[in-house]
């Protein structure tokens, strides 16, 4: 079953959604930036 969790998620990931963890504010989840893949792949996720 935790295969399955996990092939949900990164699915759900590909199409373009963050998770984003509680952190004390509460879990949830939010559209990534438009070119914010390629960024964290090229390892520029800080611009």
């Amino acid at each position: 079953m935790a295969n399955n969790l996990t092939a949900m998620v990164q699915a759900i990931e590909r199409l373009g959604v963050v998770f984003i963890p509680e952190n004390g504010g509460g879990a949830g989840v939010r559209l990534a930036k438009p070119g914010a893949k390629e960024m964290m792949e090229d390892g520029n996720a800080e611009r």
